[in-house]
């Protein structure tokens, strides 16, 4: 599996919401599976057990029962439809085994780290057999919080929040998930399996840093902050001390007082039925129900704690009447549901000549998602307790119903034992329709409904049998809708790939090689509202116009000798827009770029597995490298000469992150086996930036890679 990684671009160097600690994100092919504004979609769709999950919030699960996960590059607009332009993330969990079970797991580690999974097998009783996980997993944050303390009371608004103190810790977790399956088997042709899963993350949002303020911004705000910080009492006032952090490294602590603790729930439900109904010909039938809840204020300037002195209001007469108060300078309020019901009828043929697969899909998701209610979505320059400074938002929501009707067919056809062609086409009816409402602007519904054909055609042939040789064409594309009543087209793909697969001296070699080239048009790239006007709307989806796209997957494994297993990956990814729309453009000339997308990725890797130390003991050594290559932390790339406060932070540098495990495997006490494994990761303790963004012209923040841990696990099986 290799994976490629960017930022979705921005026409202008604003803030964009990221996914809330906890949820999945994936990317893939210079692409994002990052839904970042209210009723917008993700390229890269995401999949457990059939059942597609619409939004980041409904993709947050602890994997407590994998049995696969497949990665399915490209475009997959046949058999897993809309929403897949660069590709689906396919995850499969176990079936009950129908035999008693019991397995424990334990974890400890540095940052009060703490993880225990249990998970029990029940013997089948007649045609009935099941399992239950529990899973809890916490872990303290990494950076400490210098505004922590810092009260919050939120009792007067609508939402029963009550009151939050800023917590100690920044980018802590507290997860607990519990995943369910019955199965109900008469007979060899007749199967139901219900599944259910649960999470809960209570959270504390990641640490966020202001890099640096433009003094020189033509409006005045980053002459007003800087004087601001020039003000602040030493060593801090009331709300903790504030300090920039210009290396683009983590710091051990920064002011997030905005920050209180988050939380994101999910439940599913889904139930998959399938019959036999002869040998070649099968019905299966995936019913499922899944809702999700978060629930996220954080800062998103970093730059928390501010207090207006009396030292500022000497400077600035219109502070005295705030002396004391915190000032905000940028800080969200998010709160969002997603429910969705879906249910896909599948029918499947094999033979020796042909296997088929057809059925249909139906698709229903209601979604909310904007401010905590009674509160407005964000505050911009405003002291707490106060009238706004310079601006403040209002209470906005984002209401969105969509209906998804589809129909899909794929075939493969095996014209000889070496030679098959492999062919699919789907047609998808998308309806979607919703509201923004904006206490400052009113309310703006929408409309969207369109119907959009997609296919695949391929070619593999098996010189040999172990040598694969492929190459195929598929389409794709991303519903479109409307945000804050700006109306965005769908996102559209078509996309070539030629490869080759093949197990070599003995099957000690395995090569895996794929050549893809990908034309995007009406690219969606998500905005700040600011760029267009709407300064209490976080995010825009715009469309970019046209995207090429091209690159390499290369993957390499070795077994030199029984025991021993190497291997590595490279990636290498091109992007470039063509025709870009003006809001595209860079002021001092040029177009701007995919900000963090780096070039090349890579991986490397090697295991080593002794021999049976005693009984069946064996001792495992594993290590990993990753790499990504520098990237634009700025869509402008020419930002130093218009702004040289932020030039320093136009590149995300370049990095390694190293990874280790030793376990000792297969202890054996008694009916009990044992698995005890130390284990590291990011053992360097990499600090880099990781998602630097601007607002506007006024000053420039980020996040950063996760802090070094370490631990132990300890797993028993019976």
């Amino acid at each position: 599996m290799l994976l490629t990684f960017r930022a979705l671009p921005r026409g202008f160097p604003q803030e964009t919401p990221r996914a809330p600690r906890g949820a999945v994100s994936f990317t893939l092919r210079g692409n994002v599976a990052n839904a970042a504004a209210p009723g917008s979609d993700k390229a890269i769709s995401t999949y457990l057990d059939g059942v597609y999950i619409g939004g980041i919030r409904g993709s947050v699960f602890d994997f407590a029962d994998i049995e696969r996960i497949e990665v399915l590059r490209g475009p997959q607009g046949t058999l897993f439809g809309r929403n897949s332009t660069a590709g689906a993330v396919s995850v499969s969990t176990r079936d009950p085994s129908g035999d008693f079970h019991v397995r424990q797991e334990f974890s400890a580690g540095n940052r009060s780290l703490f993880r225990s999974r249990t998970s029990v097998d029940l013997p089948q009783i007649g045609a009935f057999s099941a399992y239950v996980t529990y899973v809890h997993d916490e872990r303290r944050g990494d950076v400490r919080n210098l505004g922590a303390g810092t009260v919050w009371d939120r009792t007067k608004t609508t939402s029963g929040i009550g009151v939050q103190t800023s917590p100690k810790w920044l980018g802590s977790k507290n997860v607990d998930s519990v995943f369910a399956a019955v199965k109900f088997e008469p007979s060899d042709s007749f199967k139901m399996v219900y599944k259910f899963d649960h999470t809960e993350n209570n959270f504390t949002p990641e640490a966020r840093a202001t890099l640096a303020i433009n003094s020189a911004d033509p409006r005045g705000v980053g002459g007003l902050l800087t004087a601001i910080l020039a003000t602040q009492p030493p060593g801090g006032g009331p709300f903790g001390l504030v300090t920039l952090a210009p290396s683009g490294k983590r710091p051990d602590a920064i002011n997030n007082a905005y920050s209180v603790p988050g939380v994101i729930r999910a439940t599913g439900h889904s139930l998959t039925t399938t019959i036999q109904l002869t040998d070649t010909f099968s019905v299966k039938n995936i019913t499922a129900y899944r809702k999700a809840f978060s629930y996220a204020p954080a800062t998103i300037a970093g730059l928390d704690g501010l207090v207006i002195t009396p030292a500022l209001a000497a400077i600035i007469p219109s502070f005295a009447p705030s002396v004391g108060r915190q000032f905000l300078t940028f800080d969200g309020n998010n709160q969002g549901d997603n429910k969705q019901w879906s249910s896909e009828l599948q029918f499947n043929y094999n033979s020796d000549l042909l296997t088929l697969t057809f059925g249909g899909l139906y698709y229903y998701e209601k979604t909310r998602n904007g401010s905590v209610p009674g509160m407005p979505a964000n505050y911009a320059f405003t002291t707490v307790g106060a009238n706004g400074v310079l601006a403040t938002g209002g209470e906005l929501n984002d209401f969105t119903t969509t209906k998804s009707l589809a129909g899909y067919v794929q075939a493969e056809l095996h014209v000889t034992p070496q030679f098959d062609i492999i062919g699919g086409a789907r047609l998808t009816n998308d309806k979607r329709r919703g509201s923004h409402i904006d206490a400052l602007v009113g309310t703006l519904p929408f409309t969207y409904e369109n119907t959009k054909p997609n296919f695949s055609i391929g070619l593999s042939y098996k010189p040999i049998d172990d040598l694969l040789l492929y190459g195929k064409f598929a389409n794709g594309f991303v519903s479109g809708g409307s945000v804050a009543g700006f109306a965005f087209k769908p996102e559209t793909v078509r996309s070539f790939e030629a490869g080759v697969k093949a197990d070599l001296l003995d099957r000690r070699l395995r090569i895996n090689l794929a050549l893809w080239d990908a034309h995007y048009n009406e690219l969606q790239t998500s905005q700040g509202g600011a760029s267009f006007g709407l300064p209490t709307v976080p995010v825009l989806v715009v469309n970019a116009g046209k995207l090429k796209a091209y690159g390499f997957e290369l993957e390499v494994t070795g077994a030199p000798t029984d025991g021993i297993l190497v291997g590595g990956s490279l990636g290498y990814t091109h992007n470039k827009l063509e025709n870009p729309p003006p809001f595209l453009t860079v002021p001092n000339g040029g177009v701007y770029v995919l900000g963090g997308n780096p070039e090349w990725t890579a991986n490397i890797n090697a295991q080593y597995e002794s021999p049976a130390l005693f009984d069946n003991t064996r001792l495992v050594l594993r290590a990993d490298a990753n790499y990504r290559s520098k990237s634009f932390g700025d869509p402008n790339p020419n930002i130093g000469q218009s702004i040289p406060a932020f030039g320093a932070y136009s590149e995300v540098p370049r990095r390694w992150l190293l990874n280790a495990r030793a376990s000792l495997k297969d202890i054996t006490f008694g009916p009990i086996t044992a698995d005890l494994a130390l284990w590291a990761k990011n053992l360097t303790n990499d600090r880099t930036m990781t998602f630097p963004v601007g607002f506007a012209t006024i000053f420039r923040t980020t996040s950063y890679e996760t802090a070094r841990s370490y631990g132990v696990d300890l797993i028993f099986k019976m």
